[in-house]
Formats: structure tokens, sequence, C-alpha cells
């Protein structure tokens, strides 16, 4: 896409954009920027992937799966067996990977 007039007519790099020549600059730069946030997300998941993480006993993730459930009614936050004490770490690595997706 072609500019407008600021940069037609050679205006200041500290001159605002006008609308349409910030609409073209952020279109053009949007894939760039999404396959970036769509990397960082993966490579957050994947360094995720250590014994110390996936570990239900001394494993973070549990504390950052914990805070949002605060807001669940007792019934059904304590209704889990072990199972899902175990499921935390994995499901909190899944959701740090496929970030961008949610």
């Amino acid at each position: 896409r072609r500019l407008g007039s600021a940069a037609r007519h050679g205006s200041s790099w500290s001159s605002p954009l006008s609308a349409e020549d910030e609409r073209a600059v952020v279109g053009g730069c949007a894939r760039t920027v999404r396959w970036q946030l769509a990397i960082f997300y993966f490579a957050s998941g994947f360094w995720k992937a250590n014994t110390s993480f996936l570990h239900p006993s001394y494993s973070c993730a549990g504390l950052f799966m914990v805070q949002p459930l605060e807001y669940l009614p007792d019934d059904v936050l304590f209704a889990a067996s072990g199972l899902a004490a175990s499921a935390v770490p994995a499901l909190a690595r899944a959701i740090a990977a496929t970030g961008p997706a949610f």
C-alpha cells in the first residue's frame, strides 16, 4: 500500500500519522506480530516440559491454575480426586502452549 500525504511530502518522523497511514502500518505488521505471538506462546509451553514443572507436589502450575478456581463454589471445587491434582501441571502447560488459540 502507498502511504498518504505525510510520507509523500517528506514530513518529519515525529509528526503524527494520518488515520489512513496508521491503518496501513498496522495492517502491514499484523501478520508478523501474530506469528511472533504464536511462537512465543509455543516456546513458553515447550520450556515448561520438564520434571519440575510437571511434578504435582512442588510445581508452580498448581498456583496458576488455582487462582481462577477460587471463584467456584466449594462443592464443585473439592469434588476432584488426586487425578485432577496431577493433571493440573499438564493442563497449565497446554494452556501456555496454545495461548493464542484462546
